[in-house]
């Protein structure tokens, strides 16, 4: 072993790499950093193998182009499929930073077909200007089922292709995009965005000496896509122009708070395909008016100083009822019951449906907080009253909600100590308070490099899931870290993960044993994996996202790069 300080390199002949006193590979020839400085050459290689894949070799090599420009070219060997060639480059200036992610597998032996990605991220900076581009392509739908890519990609249901400018000043943002999709899952395909261009803000200052506030929103939409198999309202396509201005005045002292609000909703459609016998062009103007208020006690609880604070929270909300049967959904769901949903304008997402209601929703909250500021424990429960019958609904199918009150939201936190906390969010059932949904989570960390997380998922005749993941310490050097999920009703196990950690100052290995079940199929694959990370580069190759999912990986390998 050779190492040069005024070059910033060593060079090893006939090394061994051991893990304890077990040699897992051998080089012939290897060179290794000694300092921050980057220079090009062989990283470590990944290995694994899978029931799937067979064994899977990688072995990246890393081009130090320029201060701002390097690119890392990556073989990658799958033994039953062939040769993979991976390509990440990055190029960085004063005002953007970019990725060019590439794969391609000629004559995947297995799929008997060629496979490939690309990727392009973009996040651009120069004064009151941000730009992005966030564009995924695959070329077929179990791209990354059957592919274990080590480059930096999201992978969701539906990939992302999106380029946006925004023009953002104190008070107002301008944003222009256009967005699509690629629908890699059985799912409908999501409305293209082509274009969408909005205006949002705020003012404060309108009336000298008043409290009055103003905020704004314009939106104009055009939405599209692919109407062949579909039928129904499903098939429409057209554009929308929404506005939603709105006034408040905020009353606030120090115990209490009280802000009526108006809110109009106005929006026209012109839609293409529509559902026959119903109008080409729809307009709907909606007024929202709420007043949203609430109180604060507080009381010194104990001789240390520990203060406790009681809340109670009014919330009145009336929308009156417009047809809106005929309007599709474009970009809009229902929100998913929780505390905070009790005591929104709208019980859904997007623009295209303003839910009708006349509701008061009460709601009473409790923290504790130690003499230094920090919360020790809070505690949450509200509940909406209805004076009138819900008739709009997503589907024109469902029939109105005639209940007089919604079910019981309840929310509950313990900071037990700096490193432990637990929280529970509950939904119980109006009529007789029996539970029908409770998520319960442990988390447990002491610093960056200890975390273990516990979650319980339950909902009442349908789901029964358990979380489980962490990543611990065992001695200097080694730790464990691992996931298992496991879907309680069903008796089956979506993923287990079980994996080693070798780190030092400058690399780390990790040999990780996985058995999942890929999303949309229903056969089991397993495998072993092994992967090399020089700090500083980050990992490629196998197993690079394996550890995502583990709560707390990705902030570590953020702060322990360097």
């Amino acid at each position: 072993m050779v190492l040069d300080p005024e070059e910033g390199f060593g060079t090893a002949k006939h090394a061994t790499l051991r893990i304890g006193d077990v040699p897992v590979f051998y080089y012939p020839y290897f060179t290794f950093p000694i300092d921050d400085k980057r220079r090009s050459g062989f990283l470590y290689p990944t290995m694994g193998y899978s029931d799937g894949d067979g064994l899977e070799l990688a072995t990246p090599y890393y081009f130090n182009i320029a201060p701002n420009i390097d690119d890392t070219l990556t073989p990658h060997l799958y033994s039953s499929r062939g040769l993979s060639l991976d390509n990440e480059l990055r190029y960085m200036n004063s005002y953007s930073y970019n990725v060019l992610s590439t794969a391609y597998l000629p004559n995947d032996r297995k799929a008997d077909e060629d496979r490939w990605l690309v990727d392009a991220q973009h996040r651009g900076y120069q004064g009151n200007w941000r730009s992005t581009i966030d564009y995924t392509r695959v070329s077929d739908d179990d791209y990354f089922n059957d592919l274990n890519t080590g480059l930096e990609v999201n992978r969701q249901d539906h990939l992302d292709q999106i380029a946006q400018a925004r023009y953002v000043t104190d008070n107002w943002t301008a944003t222009a995009r256009v967005q699509s999709y690629q629908t890699i899952t059985s799912a409908t395909q999501p409305y293209r965005k082509l274009p969408q261009i909005s205006l949002k803000g705020s003012q404060s200052d309108l009336v000298d000496g008043s409290d009055l506030e103003l905020e704004y929103l314009a939106d104009f939409t055009s939405f599209e896509r692919d109407n062949d198999n579909l039928i129904g309202i499903d098939r429409v396509n057209g554009q929308r122009v929404h506005l939603q201005p709105s006034v408040s005045i905020p009353f606030r002292w120090p115990w209490a708070y009280v802000t009526p609000k108006a809110t109009l909703w106005s929006s026209q459609y012109k839609l293409d395909d529509q559902v026959a016998g119903e109008s080409d062009s729809i307009s709907r103007t909606v007024g929202v008016f709420s007043v949203d208020s609430g109180l604060s006690f507080e009381r010194t609880v104990n001789e240390s100083g520990m203060i406790q604070t009681l809340e109670p929270r009014l919330f009145a909300l009336y929308v009156p009822e417009e047809d809106q049967t005929a309007i599709p959904n474009f970009d809009t769901a229902e929100y998913s019951f929780t505390y905070s949903s009790l005591f929104r304008e709208n019980r859904f997402s997007g623009y295209d449906k303003i839910g009708d209601t006349q509701q008061l929703t009460l709601g009473l909250s409790s923290g504790f907080y130690r003499s230094n500021g920090s919360e020790v424990a809070r505690m949450g429960i509200a509940q909406a009253h209805y004076f009138a019958d819900r008739e709009v609904q997503l589907e024109s199918t469902t029939a109105a909600d005639t209940s007089k009150r919604s079910n019981v939201a309840l929310e509950a936190s313990w900071n037990v100590t700096d490193a432990l906390r637990i929280s529970n969010d509950s939904e119980l059932d109006a009529s007789d308070y029996h539970l029908i949904e409770n998520n319960l989570k442990f988390s447990y960390s002491p610093n960056i490099n200890k975390v273990f997380t516990l979650g319980f998922r339950d909902r009442e005749d349908t789901r029964e899931q358990a979380d489980l993941s962490f990543i611990w310490p065992v001695a200097k050097n080694w730790s464990v870290l691992g996931r298992w999920q496991e879907d309680i009703r069903n008796n089956t196990t979506p993923e287990a993960l079980l994996g080693v950690e070798y780190s030092d100052c400058c690399w780390q290995v990790r040999v990780a044993a996985r058995e999942y079940l890929p999303s949309g199929s229903t056969e089991r694959d397993s495998g072993i994996y092994v992967q090399f990370v020089l700090k500083g580069l980050g990992a490629f190759g196998q197993g690079k996202g394996l550890f995502d999912n583990i709560t707390g990986f990705e902030e570590r390998e953020k702060q322990n790069d360097y």
